[in-house]
């Protein structure tokens, strides 16, 4: 299988679709991968795709390993194998091959899992106040802090952030990088919008340089903040505020949608606030407290009130 000329031909397609560069990156690489283990068993055209490949391939996929030698995980699984299956159906509908042979190979099972420790809301304000904003990146990690729990903000989609997405006045803010390359209008707390108009101010002018562009929030060398940095800059403030749990912007994001849920925010507003395509993706995202469970039963269980 000529690798580089499908993962072109498919590429393409998923651009017309209108899919996202990172999701059109991840789909070819797996592709990549896909077409050269084909070419070692000596299929070197689409129309020699057998369901057998693919479910070999799936099998190779199982029994891989990562550097440090554990397996790979379902989800990374899944997600691989998805990518093929996309692939070929491609294949299929354009008439590359008279049958999908991918279409009735099912993914792996994903064990439902229990939610994250998220920190409550007491851990977060410790979180929030962390930060030393008498300095530059104090206020910026400030601000940074209280937009990811404000707004339930996915790390990419804070970092793509750019001035014009804000609108303070209205105590709103653009996201134009959503998933899927969905853009979505999400509300500021006023605290939020506080301390952006403060980074706005005295903390993004001091870390400006003649390269920057209208990226919102910079680095010290200026430039925009990678996905790696913003992880670290969440983690180093959680541990000098002692927290008990780990904290990631995903956490944050997480630890946002289960305050409101706590506070009785319904979910068909959750949905929408977090940027979902379907309700059952926001309630993985949620977190019911124990406590709240053991609320409704008092209240509600039979042998509880009888």
């Amino acid at each position: 299988m000529n690798a580089k000329l499908w993962c072109d031909r498919f590429r393409e397609h998923l651009r017309v679709l209108n899919y996202s560069e990172a999701t059109v990156y991840g789909y070819c690489l797996e592709v990549r991968a896909f077409c050269e283990f084909l070419s070692g068993r000596g299929v070197n055209d689409p129309s020699g795709i057998q369901r057998d490949d693919v479910t070999s391939y799936q099998i190779l996929l199982h029994h891989s390993r990562k550097d440090n030698g554990e397996p790979l995980a379902v989800s990374t699984q899944s997600g691989r194998l998805g990518a093929v299956l996309r692939f070929l159906r491609y294949l299929f509908e354009h008439g590359f091959v008279l049958a999908d042979p991918g279409r009735h190979v099912r993914l792996p099972r994903k064990p439902q899992s229990l939610p994250p420790d998220v920190p409550d809301e007491e851990q977060v304000l410790r979180l929030l106040e962390q930060p030393d904003t008498e300095s530059p990146e104090g206020v910026r990690d400030r601000a940074l802090l209280e937009v990811l729990y404000a707004s339930a903000l996915r790390n990419a989609e804070l970092r793509a952030l750019r001035i014009e997405d804000l609108e303070l006045h209205r105590l709103e803010l653009k996201v134009r990088c959503g998933k899927g390359n969905k853009g979505r209008r999400v509300p500021l707390t006023e605290p939020a919008a506080c301390w952006l108009e403060a980074y706005l101010s005295k903390g993004r002018p001091a870390l400006l340089r003649e390269f920057s562009q209208d990226t919102l929030f910079l680095n010290r060398w200026g430039r925009p903040l990678r996905g790696e940095s913003l992880a670290e800059i969440v983690s180093r403030h959680a541990t000098a505020a002692e927290l008990p749990v780990k904290v990631t912007p995903h956490i944050l994001r997480h630890a946002c949608a289960t305050h409101m849920l706590a506070r009785k925010a319904g979910l068909r507003h959750l949905q929408r606030f977090l940027g979902h395509a379907s309700a059952s993706s926001t309630e993985r995202y949620t977190r019911v407290e124990i406590s709240d469970l053991r609320e409704v039963i008092l209240q509600c269980h039979p042998r509880e009130n009888s």
